[in-house]
């Protein structure tokens, strides 16, 4: 994948408190892209970057950015709530799911634990993330289409 430029949003906190908050940080993030004219029919992912490990991290401290990725020549204004980042381009698994909320957590288990494991692959320096192939407000009998990247590199011998 190409290094991607991103605008975003972000979340410090537990899980828990992401999962309750989700909904309005997407919300913040469109209303601000809107205003920026960033949105570009066809040419935008919105996505979410996990920052932290959360078997190393702590917990009330993980962070997370909810991200709309936006196309070279488009200038981003940093605005308070509105930051701007590149996403690392570079080589990722990519394990495509059509899963329930609650299903999250196994799908991730998927690619780092049976995947990832049995690839001939290890995970690379970057961020993982989730790219939402639905309306993150609006899913289809509560199925939600979502990418899960993973950032790898080939083992070396």
């Amino acid at each position: 994948m190409e290094e991607k430029q991103l605008a975003y949003v972000r979340h410090t906190g537990t899980y828990e408190m992401l999962a309750k908050e989700y909904a309005g940080l997407i919300q913040t993030l469109f209303e601000h892209a809107m205003k920026q004219h960033l949105f570009v029919e066809d040419k935008n992912w919105v996505l979410a970057i996990y920052h932290d490990n959360p078997e190393f991290g702590v917990e009330n401290q993980f962070r997370t950015s909810f991200c709309l990725t936006v196309p070279n020549g488009i200038q981003i204004e940093e605005d308070g709530v509105l930051g701007k980042m590149k996403l690392e381009g570079g080589l990722y698994a990519v394990g495509q799911f059509q899963i329930l909320q609650e299903q999250y957590h196994d799908a991730w288990d998927y690619m780092y634990q049976e995947w990832l494991t049995c690839s001939g692959y290890v995970p690379r320096n970057s961020y993982p993330f989730e790219v939402y192939r639905n309306n993150p407000n609006e899913t289809q009998n509560n199925i939600n289409k979502v990418d899960i990247y993973v950032p790898i590199e080939p083992i070396l011998f």
